[in-house]
């Protein structure tokens, strides 16, 4: 079973790289998100979890717009 582990590895470099730390950045400082992007986060985790517990409306509205 090496298949799923080697794919695992790929996908979590792509994490790590994203989260790392520029050399020169203390890492005790604390990255702060405005606002916006706070109500941002937020806003879209309660869509993906209200979509993945019921997500009729959405395929009811998708299905709408195709027509008859």
């Amino acid at each position: 079973m090496s298949g799923p582990s080697i794919g695992i590895y790929y996908y979590l470099r792509i994490v790590f790289a994203m989260t790392k730390r520029p050399d020169g950045e203390d890492a005790d400082e604390v990255r702060r998100l405005p606002w916006e992007g706070t109500v941002t986060v937020v806003v879209l985790g309660l869509l993906v979890v209200a979509l993945g517990v019921y997500p009729e409306p959405l395929i009811e509205f998708v299905r709408g717009l195709g027509g008859p």
